[in-house]
């Protein structure tokens, strides 16, 4: 909201239809995937979208009460996706073109997911907090 309301740059983008919002790893995707030159993909995995406290945890989609009480426009926001399919294929000229991108797992979720943990076990990860995931 900050930016909407701060940079007159970003103002004008959102009203011409040319901004998109996300995580992280939503750029990224976006630029391997093509970027606004060759169609790449606006989402973010359920685990990064999840991070950001606009996601209701029971439908896995944008929560629009959250959203509108923000200011922020949902439009802008990335498709929520799940971290098991193919999102899209790098678009590079480089020798990784035409790989598919298939997962794309925000850290505490990884490092879960990477210690096999398993449905009631839970996992605490320390870095720049201190997490507590329940295998559900």
């Amino acid at each position: 909201r900050w930016l909407l309301e701060n940079v007159p740059e970003v103002g004008l983008a959102v009203k011409e239809g040319r901004a998109a919002f996300g995580t992280v790893e939503t750029w990224l995707l976006w630029n391997l995937t093509g970027g606004a030159t060759c169609g790449g993909v606006h989402v973010s995995d359920v685990s990064n979208a999840s991070r950001t406290l606009l996601m209701s945890l029971e439908t896995g989609t944008w929560h629009a009460p959250t959203c509108q009480t923000l200011g922020i426009p949902m439009e802008l926001l990335p498709k929520i996706v799940s971290n098991a399919e193919i999102y899209g294929h790098v678009q590079d000229e480089g020798p990784l073109k035409g790989v598919p991108i298939s997962g794309c797992l925000g850290d505490q979720h990884a490092a879960t997911l990477g210690q096999r943990c398993r449905v009631g076990e839970a996992k605490c990860t320390y870095g720049t907090g201190c997490f507590v995931l329940l295998n559900t």
